[in-house]
């Protein structure tokens, strides 16, 4: 969704401008207020928000977007502003804030870097506060793995994580249990937003002076006790599949063989004590064999 801009022609007809070519002010209640057409400055009219058409000349570029704040930055917005099954009202000022949490994350990561090597939380000993910050931080593993591994909701996931950068920019003190803490929790927020902001997160996790990023291997969810699949509800399913595979193998098996099999037939002293192949070899016909 993306307001729509538009000057009244003489013949009644709307003639639609891309917001890229408008200049824009908000007001003091937050609201877009038109100033005019870059080009000539005239003024021009906003309309309602619609969806994204050629028709109404309202779509967005994201490379405009990227190149002025990043790629993380607009996959960051998109993915929280609303659910994917959704539709997303786009929103300029919302994008800011989606690259200033991300500046904001940056700056406290090499703050916290710059001040040394921090101890491990199991080495200090931890106050009321910091354990009830360490608790938040494994609630916050929890929650965001569930959003994102089954319930496939990024934009309650991204806002977890910022919850939890907020309290731990409240946490600034520089003793060791607190460093230790925070250390933690920043490593926490920095492998939750790998899968939404890949660029930024590996960038930061290299910070620690790690040269190969743990957020792009296996061994960080490990490290940070992030529950795996169900093994369980897994080896069913293997089971259940393995099953009717086989099933499937033995249903063909029998339509190859229609038609080729052949039996000692004892009912017909005629015979000599031949073989006969009832059916004729004719698969799927009824042949009835009457004795005389």
């Amino acid at each position: 969704m993306q307001g729509t801009y538009f000057r009244e022609a003489e013949n009644g007809k709307k003639i639609y401008f891309n917001p890229s070519a408008v200049d824009v002010e908000t007001d003091d209640k937050g609201r877009v207020v038109p100033r005019g057409l870059t080009s000539d400055g005239q003024p021009v009219q906003i309309g309602a928000g619609r969806e994204m058409s050629k028709s109404k000349n309202n779509g967005i570029d994201p490379q405009t977007l990227i190149d002025k704040y990043g790629a993380d930055t607009v996959r960051l917005y998109t993915m929280f502003a609303a659910p994917p099954e959704q539709s997303l009202e786009w929103s300029d000022s919302a994008v800011e804030g989606a690259y200033r949490f991300l500046r904001g994350l940056w700056r406290m990561v090499h703050e916290h870097t710059s001040q040394g090597p921090a101890p491990a939380p199991a080495a200090v000993e931890l106050d009321h506060e910091l354990r009830a910050l360490r608790r938040r931080v494994h609630e916050t593993i929890a929650k965001v793995t569930d959003d994102i591994a089954r319930r496939y909701k990024f934009n309650t996931a991204i806002a977890a994580v910022m919850e939890l950068v907020n309290a731990l920019q409240k946490a600034n003190a520089r003793d060791p249990a607190t460093r230790a803490v925070r250390q933690e929790g920043l490593e926490t927020c920095v492998l939750l937003l790998a899968p939404i902001v890949p660029h930024c997160t590996e960038a930061l996790w290299r910070r620690w002076g790690i040269r190969q990023a743990r957020c792009s291997t296996p061994a960080g969810p490990r490290r940070m006790n992030v529950p795996g699949p169900r093994r369980g509800r897994n080896r069913r399913a293997d089971q259940w599949q393995e099953a009717v595979g086989r099933r499937s193998r033995r249903r063909s098996r029998r339509r190859r063989g229609r038609g080729r099999r052949t039996r000692r037939c004892e009912c017909q002293p005629a015979s000599g004590g031949q073989d006969c192949t009832q059916g004729g070899g004719d698969s799927g016909r009824l042949v009835n064999i009457v004795a005389t």
